[in-house]
């Protein structure tokens, strides 16, 4: 199978289809980052037969064979200076976050009826053992900027009385993965005194608006070797021999054109440039990184009694042959797919704010488990000498951080 629509607005790009006939195969649906469609995937599909997964590519909207925003969608992603809220003397800054909040909200519940989609339609295989090492069941990864999405997903899953579909996705996701993301797509605050960001004004950002779009597209494909402190971050310029050259260095004409897409990013105009600078001023992006990994509210803290009911409650859901809910403290109210993991893969040669965001990251998760919170399980993947297009200069390691179960992939 290879193109093909969708009633969510999201756009199949490419499916490989079943591997090898196979009745147990692991289904990987990924979406791409900024200004970057999934044609730049396109190394990963040839590769399902050996890793017995389905590869599925997806475009988010806006991006080729996608639904386009409309304008009231897009309206949402302005400053509301000019909206009659404002004029009502509702506080802007509100306004704008209830907005976003609201539109990530609705890509969440895209993504969640694309894959409800692929069930129904395609007959995928159910979920069979540990989320790392079972079988079957999806994989569903955003990378870089589609990151954003994989929190969305999280913090907006339907409950049981407002699915509008017929599957119950709790037996198919096995795994979230937040693939190679910035900083920015978690919420996270930048490192003192930040290097260069071609899509982030900062007196070290010394390139023209116009051209910030082509220069992130050269800055962010090229191999960078980092310190392992704030202060020894690598920003630029990339690495000269013996690493490889920028990955956009390496492509032909026709690779490009399948591969780029600049018009969403086009700063000011297009859709995913509006969101990144909205979402940046009211913090929407840490907000959804919290709905997503606390969803049992921020704060939380495990219990005994708790984790007692959590382990027989697995076991008696294990032997009737369901997967298990997770109730919260003491009021016992289940949450969407309490046992799906959540994989964070960061990549060695990466540009620097994706190895500030793993350090956010972990610091956060030391945070939450000293002070005993509820938080969803989290697997930190480190790949080994991938930049941050590891799926296109070496898709192997690519494919062993997504769908295998290695904490270290070299």
């Amino acid at each position: 199978m290879s193109t093909s629509s969708s009633a969510s607005g999201l756009h199949i790009l490419h499916d490989s289809g079943v591997p090898n006939e196979s009745a147990d195969y692991t289904t990987l649906v990924i979406l791409h980052g900024y200004a970057w469609q999934s044609g730049i995937f396109s190394r990963l599909p040839p590769l399902a037969n050996q890793y017995n997964t389905r590869v599925v590519l997806i475009n988010r909207r806006d991006y080729p064979g996608a639904r386009p925003y409309t304008e009231e969608e897009r309206a949402q992603l302005h400053w509301p200076s000019d909206r009659a809220e404002s004029a009502a003397g509702a506080d802007e800054t509100e306004v704008a976050a209830a907005n976003v909040d609201a539109w990530m909200t609705a890509r969440g519940r895209e993504v969640h009826d694309l894959l409800c989609e692929l069930v129904e339609k395609e007959r995928i295989p159910v979920a069979a053992g540990e989320p790392a090492k079972g079988t079957g069941g999806i994989v569903v990864a955003g990378w870089s900027f589609g990151t954003i999405w994989m929190t969305a997903l999280l913090a907006s899953i339907p409950s049981p009385t407002d699915n509008e579909s017929t599957v119950d996705l709790s037996k198919y996701v096995r795994r979230v993965v937040f693939f190679d993301p910035p900083f920015i797509a978690l919420g996270y605050a930048p490192p003192p005194n930040p290097g260069y960001h071609p899509l982030l004004s900062s007196p070290t950002n010394d390139t023209p608006p116009s051209s910030r779009p082509a220069a992130f597209a050269r800055w962010v494909g090229g191999y960078y070797a980092h310190g392992p402190t704030a202060a020894t971050l690598h920003c630029r310029p990339p690495l000269a021999h013996p690493y490889p050259p920028p990955t956009l260095d390496t492509l032909t004409p026709a690779e490009r054109a399948s591969t780029l897409c600049a018009a969403p990013g086009v700063l000011g105009v297009g859709s995913d440039a509006l969101l990144l600078e909205t979402g940046l001023r009211v913090r929407a992006f840490e907000r959804l990184k919290v709905r997503a990994l606390f969803p049992w509210g921020r704060g939380r803290r495990r219990s005994r009694g708790l984790r007692r009911g959590r382990r027989a409650l697995r076991k008696l859901t294990r032997t009737a042959g369901v997967r298990a809910a997770t109730a919260r403290e003491d009021a016992q109210i289940p949450i969407p797919w309490p046992d799906v993991e959540v994989r964070h893969v960061s990549c060695e040669h990466s540009v620097w704010d994706i190895p500030w965001c793993l350090w956010s990251l972990k610091a956060e998760l030391e945070r939450a488990n000293a002070k005993k919170e509820q938080v969803r399980a989290v697997r930190l993947v480190h790949v080994r000498g991938g930049n941050h297009f590891v799926h296109w200069d070496n898709p192997e390691l690519a494919m062993r951080a997504l769908v295998g179960d290695e904490d270290l992939v070299e």
